[in-house]
């Protein structure tokens, strides 16, 4: 296969998910963890936490509080 650079065009894309738990839970089972425990940005507000994909990008998983 062909390779590349990762470049430096974004920093990260960022998805909505309806259950973020079930979402890391299920990504689990693929061996993907998240950078660090789901955080809320603010009180009542969404959760939210990064993986990274196959070949290193920044994935932002939101669950709207």
């Amino acid at each position: 296969g062909r390779t590349y650079d990762l470049g430096t065009g974004y920093g990260h894309i960022a998805i909505g998910v309806e259950d973020l738990d079930g979402t890391l839970a299920a990504l689990a089972e693929q061996g993907i963890e998240p950078e660090r425990e789901p955080y809320s940005v603010r009180e009542g507000g969404s959760r939210l936490t990064f993986v990274r994909d196959p070949d290193s990008y920044r994935v932002e998983l939101i669950e709207r509080g």
